[in-house]
Order: C-alpha cells, then sequence, then structure tokens
C-alpha cells in the first residue's frame, strides 16, 4: 500500500503541515512533466475515476475511515490514475496534490464529485478550525456534485464553511452486508455481554467514557468484557496513551474485563465485528461514522451518544441512543451511567434489537443502491459535459 492520508482528526479533517503540501504540489507537477502523463481526459464517454492517490488499500492493512468509500467504488471502476474522466475526492482524505489535481481537471472539463464529510470547529478542533477548513473552502465550490455523508454534514458545512453548491444529496455511508455478516452473539444467554469500541480514539474521553460505562456495569454482569480497538491518538503516542488507558482501566479495578487490541485493516474488522455482542459508540457528534453501520450489518445493536449524524443512520429499534446538547463551542460527552443504562435495555431484549440492527442496515444501508446512486451520477456529469 502506497497510501498514508496522515492523521485524522474526529474523522474529518485532514492537517497537513504547509511544507508537505508544497513539497507534494511540487513533486506531482515534476511527475507529470517527467512521465507525460495526462492525468485527466475527455476523450471517453465512460466513467474513469480517479480518487486522488496514486494506490488505494486492498482491505488486508489499516486504512483511515475516509478512504474506505473509495474502496467500495474501486471494485465498480478500479482507480484510474491516467485519463479519469471523473475527479472524486473525499473532504476527509484529500490529498496533499488536491488543489493542483482539481485545477487540472476543470481545465480539461472533467467533472469533480465531492464527498464531504466533516469540518472543525471550536467544540472539538479548538484554535485554528477556520484556518483548517481552508482548504474545503477553496475547493468545494469547484465540485460538479456534492455528495454530503449526512443531513448533519451538511449542516456543518453551511455554518462552517459558508458554501453552498448547486448540486448536492446526501448519501450515507455504505455496507456490504454480504461481507459484513452476524457471527454467534453470547449476550443472549449469558451475564458476558462482549462490548466493542473501535474507531480512531483522538479524544481521551472515549475511552475513558467507555471504561467508566463497564465499571458500573461489572455488577450486574459480572463477566463483561469491553475490547477497545482502533488507534489511540490523544496523547503523544499510541503507545503512550494505551498506558494511560490501561491504567484507568486499573484504576476503575476492571483491568481484567479490558482488552486494548490496537489498530485494525478492514478484513480483520468484520471478525472483529462478529466476535462481539454490541457497539458502544461515544464519540460526541460523529458526522456519518461507516464502523456503526458496519456493526449493524453484523447484527449489533449500537448504544451510543445521540449526536451528529448518527440519529439519521440508527434508528430506536436498533439500540440505544443517549441524548445530546449541540454546543460548537464544547464538547458533551454522555455520561456512563446513561450508556450503563442502555447497554442493560439492550441485553434484555437482545434478539431483536440484533434483529433490526442487521434487517435495517440491509434494507437501508447496503452498498449495491450506493453504488447504483454514483453509477447514475456519474453517467448523468459525463453526459453534461461540454467536448
Amino acid at each position: 500500500m502506497s497510501v498514508s492520508p496522515g492523521k485524522f482528526l474526529q474523522g474529518t479533517v485532514l492537517r497537513v503541515p504547509a511544507n508537505r503540501v508544497a513539497s507534494a504540489l511540487q513533486k506531482h507537477k515534476a511527475e507529470r512533466r517527467e512521465k507525460g502523463v495526462d492525468r485527466f481526459s475527455i476523450r471517453s464517454d465512460a466513467p474513469r475515476v480517479f480518487y486522488g492517490w496514486d494506490s488505494l488499500s486492498s482491505g488486508h492493512e489499516t486504512i483511515s475511515g475516509g478512504l474506505v468509500k473509495c474502496l467500495d467504488l474501486d471494485r465498480v471502476w478500479p482507480n484510474a490514475v491516467t485519463d479519469a474522466t471523473i475527479l472524486y475526492l473525499v473532504s476527509s482524505a484529500l490529498p496533499p496534490a488536491a488543489e493542483v489535481m482539481v485545477r487540472e481537471a476543470k481545465r480539461k472539463g472533467v467533472p469533480v464529485v465531492w464527498n464531504q464529510n466533516g469540518v472543525a470547529y471550536p467544540a472539538w478542533f479548538g484554535p485554528g478550525h477556520a484556518q483548517s477548513n481552508n482548504i474545503m473552502k477553496r475547493l468545494m465550490p469547484f465540485a460538479d456534485h456534492v455528495l454530503y455523508q449526512s443531513e448533519f454534514c451538511r449542516m456543518c458545512a453551511l455554518k462552517w464553511l459558508d458554501v453552498s453548491p448547486r448540486r448536492w444529496s446526501v448519501c450515507h455511508n455504505p455496507v456490504d452486508t454480504d461481507m459484513f455478516t452476524p457471527g454467534p452473539k453470547s449476550a443472549r444467554s449469558s451475564l458476558a455481554p462482549k462490548i466493542l469500541l473501535a474507531g480512531s480514539h483522538h479524544e481521551q474521553y472515549r475511552v475513558y467514557r467507555a471504561l467508566e460505562t463497564v465499571a458500573r456495569l461489572y455488577h450486574t454482569f459480572p463477566e463483561v468484557h469491553l475490547t477497545v480497538a482502533g488507534k489511540y491518538h490523544w496523547s503523544d503516542s499510541h503507545e503512550k496513551a494505551r498506558k494511560e488507558g490501561q491504567e484507568r482501566a486499573s484504576e476503575l479495578g476492571i483491568s481484567d474485563r479490558v482488552t486494548f487490541s490496537g489498530p485494525y485493516t478492514q478484513m480483520e474488522c468484520v471478525e472483529l465485528m462478529k466476535g462481539h455482542d454490541l457497539l458502544l459508540h461515544t464519540k460526541v457528534n460523529d458526522p456519518c461514522p461507516r464502523l456503526v453501520v458496519e456493526a449493524m450489518a453484523c447484527g449489533l445493536p449500537i448504544v451510543f451518544s445521540r449526536t451528529g449524524g448518527l440519529p439519521e443512520l440508527i434508528p430506536e429499534r436498533c439500540g440505544f441512543g443517549v441524548p445530546g446538547t449541540l454546543d460548537w463551542m464544547m464538547e458533551h460527552p454522555p455520561n456512563a451511567e446513561d450508556l450503563a443504562r442502555g447497554v442493560e435495555g439492550v441485553v434484555q431484549e437482545y434478539d431483536r434489537f440484533s434483529k433490526n440492527a442487521r434487517m435495517h442496515a440491509v434494507d437501508h444501508l447496503d452498498v449495491k443502491p450506493w453504488i447504483e446512486t454514483h453509477r447514475q451520477l456519474f453517467s448523468t456529469l459525463i453526459s453534461g459535459r461540454v467536448l
């Protein structure tokens, strides 16, 4: 794999040093000149899609969430690094040379599709949020069509980017329900629910809230177990953050009830889901996490912060949402007592919640209709070009 998108914050904004961007732009231009390669072309009426990166992950390697959806598209429209007829960019996985690519595409008359995740705002990003949003503000107006990952993503973009595209639609992140399928569940017949907390943990509270939730559940479910999977980003290093999490688990007296398993690949994600009973998602204002969609496809009910784009993805029949406050200046994580109550309620009616979660993913979030939406969009954009 040659993709290294860099560090993602809140699953939304890519923070790239200015010198790295300048270097990438110079390298990109030099490579185009040296190889005589045309990145974009209108010689074909067939969709040839370029995702901004010279190579995409195979799914067997660790990859950040923004690029995962490109893997779904890549299976139908392989990444066209030359003679592309469509440029497809994901806001949370922008390549360093994105601005050069957009300019080249527009100059050649090649349509640009922009997939918009969340944005930076003061509550979680802090100082510099406006600067972090600048590249999105500059590039989104050039898009021929904007796909918002949720209504929440659209609301955030309108507020913090002040960009209102002419052509847009909301397209929730999908899941391959043939790949992500239910595994054996223990919660329906025991007092040992296996709880999963996954994703990229950029904020300490995400892990600490989960640990505190398990500490409250320990008396009701003596054999409860929590797996904290993913990257731990809130400290100076992954290992330092892991150690801090382990120390917090020890303080709460639940060290033997918690496993810190670390990063996982897209392929490993399937087995990870199948080995657990429910997903605990403590992140506040998550724009449109693919993680919860994958979990529901595996029959995992979700106990979550009912904020951001999550209410659009998770109906009440598929889990338990802790109400939250929309505050752009300060985050309000769900408290452990409410999360524990949610877990208890889900376990009591586990079969119903699990079946509903799987059914909802299949009926409303499957990748096949998502692909068809893109097929129609690509066809419309290409047919509308000025040749």
